[in-house]
């Protein structure tokens, strides 16, 4: 896996049982950083105008009226700046940090408050609002160079079980330290397009997101993301490769670029599978074809399993998901699918119909449900 930030130094061994981590969060500590966010009033109501005009999504029509309509009298009666916290971390020696884009979604001016008391002015040069991650920049020559920034991890190579420390500012609570483990990999609980989440039970709360969730090697592993109302403990962590992969593009054009086939997909039953000669679910049915799509054009139907990419066994629909994300608008990709009836090449595969075809990547449209 190539890095997209520059590793630094990791702690020489897990914390032990127990017993104090105190070592792990010295060392972590410097790199994590509070948010504080503020929409002015001009800049509130250019937002919820433009909302309120816009009628699109319908789903969402509604509340922006709402908000429009509440809004000016609030502006008239308390004309100051809403504010809101969150956490970051730093990435490299050039002043960018991650953090979550719900952090600074439609305010306009930022200040990231180091571990030393220092607080620097900063501005957002990219967002990924798919996959709630975003890109803030300070002054480079303003951070302590005794700061060494967050090093990347590997969030797939995660499992349940694993160890892990959240170091964030939740409730405006500066550096508060909670722990635990991983609970499960892959969740999807809607909270962005993009789904594909770590549930840890280490405590989060409002201030926590955009926070580093590291492992016990001092390494980034995910992104403070969400956690359950009224729930126990059921945190939910973007996985830093998510945002690895888009980090280039955000750096350089302030957006990512992500691959996109035109499917929507889903994790295939046991009687799917049966039907195929399977003894349990394998690779991922399409259930929907965008038309005029890179799959529409290869060839795929409805009902296909995508069981290769690449030549990757498909073990999931989320695997393929991933693997069609981390595609560059422009690749091309070698699909194995499974069919019943006659193939999409004649004479590539016999029985049960197997068809190799290349698809063209496309860039991703805001079609959530479709990969």
């Amino acid at each position: 896996m190539i890095l997209a930030w520059p590793a630094a130094a990791r702690a020489e061994e897990p914390p032990p049982g127990q017993q104090s981590i105190k070592h792990l969060v010295e060392q972590v500590k410097p790199a994590v950083v509070g948010i504080d966010a503020y929409q002015t009033v001009p800049h509130g109501l250019w937002v919820h105008t433009r909302d309120f005009i816009n009628p699109f999504p319908l789903r969402t029509f509604i509340g922006d009226t709402l908000r429009f309509v509440f809004f000016i009298p609030r502006a008239i009666i308390y004309p100051f700046s809403s504010h809101r916290t969150g956490s970051g971390f730093i990435i490299d020696r050039n002043g960018r940090i991650l953090t979550s884009y719900h952090i600074i979604e439609n305010y306009n001016v930022f200040y990231v408050s180091l571990f030393d008391g220092s607080v620097l002015e900063a501005r957002v040069t990219g967002v990924d609002e798919f996959a709630d991650i975003a890109l803030l920049q300070v002054d480079a020559a303003e951070v302590p160079a005794v700061i060494e920034p967050a090093a990347p991890g590997d969030s797939d190579q995660v499992e349940p079980g694993d160890w892990v420390m959240v170091l964030g500012n939740p409730l405006g609570l500066s550096y508060t330290v909670t722990s635990g483990i991983v609970s499960g990999v892959g969740r999807q609980i809607d909270v962005t397009p993009l789904d594909d989440l770590i549930q840890i039970d280490a405590a989060l709360d409002a201030g926590n997101s955009g926070g580093p969730v590291f492992n016990s090697l001092g390494q980034v592993i995910g992104i403070a993301e969400a956690n359950i109302f009224l729930a126990q403990n059921k945190g939910f962590a973007v996985p830093v490769n998510m945002a690895i992969s888009v980090l280039p593009d955000l750096k350089t054009i302030g957006q990512p670029r992500r691959g996109r086939i035109g499917i929507t997909i889903e994790d295939p039953t046991y009687l799917f599978a049966a039907q195929r000669g399977f003894e349990k679910p394998t690779g991922a049915r399409v259930v929907d074809v965008e038309k005029d799509s890179p799959a529409d054009n290869a060839g795929i139907r409805v009902d296909d399993l995508i069981v290769s990419w690449n030549g990757e066994k498909i073990n999931s629909s989320l695997q393929l998901v991933r693997l069609v994300r981390r595609s560059l608008p422009g690749d091309t990709a070698e699909v194995e699918l499974l069919r019943t009836g006659p193939p999409v090449k004649e004479g590539v595969c016999r029985p049960p119909v197997c068809s190799s075809v290349k698809v063209r990547i496309d860039i991703i449209r805001k079609r959530f449900s479709v990969f």
